[in-house]
């Protein structure tokens, strides 16, 4: 048992819920008083002692039910005392072990039996998804089932009514086994190998072009969108604690001293405002950035999640107002509906950018970051520098993401080097690594007052 609650543990940082030793060390104590006979009081126990957030209560749930599952395959039709052919008991004496307890259909003891087979295979020890079927075999091996197949083909190929009827049950029987050794084998790789596996998918991703990941991997991306997101949320929530905090209030702590004979039981501290950061998102939806665009607008959808106040603006050859429908749940009907009113056409940075400059003025002041996703293509048309400059004196700062490589900037109809000069942050954004890593780095140089 002891095992099992180490098995247990481990099965839980698989899951993220992080579990120091001394926490362990608990949970030692804890089933150590109550056992494993109540289920469920187990279970409350050790969930308040170990998850210390709702969303690690959530985890620890799926976990702790997966773990203590017994997952059976319907079992075969039990027909013992009805078929003719039913071994004696003289018989059944000379039988192994696994083939008494599949005609017997001894469910107990053939859970026990695969429980064992399964630690001595060392199941827990599973990494890859490809590898389950490899595993499943090595369980059906330490069972024993060798001499079940012995049994099967020799009364295949005998004459004897009495050994082919004992072949079709025994058939019968292993297919069951195997559904359950299969099962066995599943719940292990959901516990130890599922959230590696994804977290290594989601390695890969980061690192691989945006214009390279696959419409079946988007969903994927999503979740790894909104995992930098958190992490965004976490940060800036952080800066605004240490923005709380603010410093001693010494002449107010000394007064208010004064009523207690100058013993400062009451300590004061200097108030601070903490003013929301506010961004305006502008995100080129053009020919030019086609492989790229529906990760962005991906991203960008995140971004709501992000910052308190958020206007969001998408173009090709003007500027329209995407807010609304980056409010929608759904992002892949966010990026459809994005597409379809205002992408794919042809790039027009200079007519975009002075109607944010003129006609969207009221969106930028001081508290304004104002961010550029897009490769600064122009078509050789004007860029419209005077009017980006006189966003840039508007707002307190201009961040521009490029999904193409830093090479290429400036070259062809690029105008990036000559937006570059006027802007506190350019970073290239090719990957989702890159875009995770400029995000951190602008909230670094723009933290919240």
């Amino acid at each position: 048992m002891t095992e099992m609650l180490g098995q247990f543990i481990r099965a839980l940082r698989e899951a993220d819920i992080e579990v120091s030793p001394a926490e362990a060390i608990d949970a030692y104590k804890v089933a150590a008083v109550f056992g494993y006979g109540d289920r469920r009081l187990l279970h409350d126990y050790l969930s308040m002692l170990l998850a210390k957030t709702e969303t690690e209560a959530e985890r620890f749930d799926a976990c702790f039910d997966r773990f203590f599952a017994r997952t059976m395959t319907p079992p075969p039709p039990r027909a013992a005392s009805q078929n003719p052919a039913f071994l004696d008991e003289s018989d059944s004496m000379d039988l192994p072990d696994l083939v008494k307890l599949l005609l017997a259909h001894d469910e107990a003891g053939l859970s026990q039996l695969i429980e064992k087979s399964a630690r001595e295979a060392g199941t827990s020890s599973i990494a890859v998804a490809t590898q389950r079927g490899t595993f499943a075999h090595r369980v059906m091996i330490g069972m024993g089932i060798q001499e079940v197949d012995a049994l099967i083909a020799k009364g295949e190929d005998s004459g004897d009514p009495h050994a082919k009827a004992l072949a079709q049950r025994l058939t019968t029987a292993r297919t069951y086994l195997l559904g359950m050794a299969q099962a066995r084998v599943e719940r292990d790789f959901d516990l130890y190998a599922a959230e590696k596996a994804t977290r290594q998918l989601q390695n890969r991703l980061a690192r691989i072009s945006l214009a390279a990941i696959k419409p079946a991997e988007v969903g994927a991306v999503q979740a790894l969108c909104r995992r930098m997101a958190q992490r965004l949320v976490k940060k800036q929530r952080s800066q605004r604690s240490l923005a709380h905090r603010g410093k001693l209030d010494v002449r107010r702590t000394i007064r208010h001293s004064l009523a207690t004979s100058g013993i400062p039981f009451r300590i004061e501290w200097k108030r601070h405002i903490v003013k929301r950061q506010r961004l305006v998102v502008v995100c080129d939806v053009s020919k030019s950035v086609a492989p790229y665009a529906g990760l962005l607008l991906l991203f960008l959808h995140t971004l709501h999640d992000v910052f308190d106040h958020v206007d969001s603006f998408a173009f090709s050859d003007r500027l329209f107002p995407i807010g609304d429908l980056l409010e929608k749940p759904e992002a892949e009907t966010v990026i459809i509906d994005v597409i379809r009113r205002c992408g794919l056409g042809a790039t027009d940075y200079g007519r975009s950018i002075r109607e944010l400059a003129i006609e969207h003025k009221r969106h930028i002041s001081r508290r304004t970051v104002v961010l550029f996703l897009g490769d600064a293509r122009t078509n050789h048309g004007d860029p419209a520098l005077a009017e980006f400059q006189q966003i840039k004196r508007a707002c307190r700062g201009v961040v521009w993401l490029n999904p193409e490589p830093a090479r290429d900037w400036g070259t062809g109809d690029s105008a990036m080097e000559d937006y570059r000069i006027h802007c506190d942050l350019v970073r290239p954004c090719g990957n989702l690594e890159q875009l995770d890593r400029a995000m951190v780095d602008m909230m670094r140089q723009f933290p919240v007052k």
